[in-house]
């Protein structure tokens, strides 16, 4: 009994993606579906290419992306695709937050607070494995929701974050790189 979707995407913007092609394929129909109230906002999604997200952002008329960003720099997301979002007003969604990181450098608190302290993400997706992460994620999320920890983190603790960080930045520590 839906009669919209909230968010339309198209999946994983990709280097050697066609932007003119793009456009005149997955993007008319998102945006047909847009303009037809079938669906309320449309975007697309990318891990692979920060450089061709950033491009797709200037070029077509997205209101929101789902971008891999974490503390390790990997792929260029926060420097290269999040300024041209922030440019266009768009939403941001921060994904590839935790997976393949969390574990004796940092911990699920540290990284939730560094993908919610960039400056124009508006949410962030978070996997679950099992019932004790989610009911950890939980707790984090409500105690920074509610104020009990720092919703955010001063640029100083983004760096060391990145910098202790930096090193997992690849294939070889991140499986879906």
């Amino acid at each position: 009994k839906t009669d919209h979707v909230d968010v339309l995407m198209v999946h994983n913007i990709v280097p050697s993606e066609d932007l003119a092609a793009l456009e005149s394929g997955a993007y008319a129909v998102l945006h047909r579906c847009k303009e037809e109230g079938m669906a309320r906002f449309i975007g697309f999604s990318s891990m692979d290419s920060a450089e061709m997200s950033r491009d797709a952002i200037g070029r077509l008329d997205f209101d929101v992306a789902l971008l891999a960003m974490n503390p390790t720099g990997y792929g260029g997301f926060v420097t290269e695709t999040l300024p041209a979002a922030r440019e266009k007003n768009m939403g941001v969604l921060a994904m590839k937050v935790m997976r393949d990181i969390v574990g004796g450098e940092t911990t699920p608190d540290e990284l939730i607070r560094w993908a919610l302290s960039r400056d124009g993400v508006s949410s962030a997706l978070i996997g679950h494995h099992g019932m004790a992460t989610l009911e950890e994620n939980i707790r984090i999320t409500t105690e920074i929701g509610a104020g009990v920890a720092a919703a955010s983190m001063l640029p100083d603790e983004q760096a060391q974050i990145e910098a202790r960080l930096a090193h997992m930045a690849g294939p070889h520590a991140l499986c879906w790189a």
